[in-house]
């Protein structure tokens, strides 16, 4: 018996290509063009976020970008290091923005992360606002395989915190009379 052989001995059955199979395929890809196209923007705003975060990160590893942060102790005991960054917004709700828009704006957010003390944080008022907001969130979307699932431990707290802050820098910034939306607020951790 040769390699020839063995393979294909082992190589895995395949359906045969027939008309049958070729209609019923193409009456899949209509069932499931028929349900309409899913909007994937959260998951296109978290990979920018996360590949802004990256970036961030490296650069303020090497020193060129101060992150404001600190650490917080978790309620099960372990600490994390959280960095906040504030990123202009090229387009949201159809409102595109320029340089000269965003700039004020970035530069007064970084101006009030730089002064945020994490200490001043009343993390039970975060929890019970992220609680409520993540609530709504879930409660909206009308599709139960879409919801998002209901965060827990060290996630729930940092994502609180995160929350909190979002809430608190857009408040400032309104109250400055700059457009918060010109800004995306961002958040890395790192826990023990």
């Amino acid at each position: 018996m040769d390699l020839d052989d063995l393979l294909t001995r082992a190589a895995p059955p395949t359906t045969p290509r027939t008309d049958g199979l070729d209609r019923e395929l193409r009456a899949l890809v209509r069932a499931a063009e028929s349900r309409g196209r899913r909007r994937r923007r959260p998951a296109v705003v978290a990979g920018a976020a996360v590949a802004v975060l990256l970036g961030t990160g490296v650069a303020a590893a090497t020193g060129a970008v101060p992150l404001p942060g600190g650490f917080l102790d978790m309620a099960d005991g372990s600490r994390c290091h959280v960095e906040f960054f504030v990123e202009p917004t090229v387009s949201t709700g159809g409102k595109h923005y320029t340089d000269a828009d965003t700039g004020p704006v970035v530069a007064a957010a970084e101006a009030w992360l730089e002064d945020l003390d994490l200490g001043s944080v009343d993390r039970d008022e975060a929890v019970r606002e992220w609680r409520a907001a993540e609530a709504a969130a879930i409660a909206s979307q009308p599709d139960p395989e879409e919801r998002q699932p209901v965060l827990r431990g060290v996630d729930m707290e940092t994502t609180a915190v995160y929350y909190w802050m979002t809430q608190r820098l857009a408040a400032y910034l309104t109250a400055q009379g700059l457009d918060p939306n010109a800004v995306m607020p961002g958040m890395g951790s790192r826990c023990d």
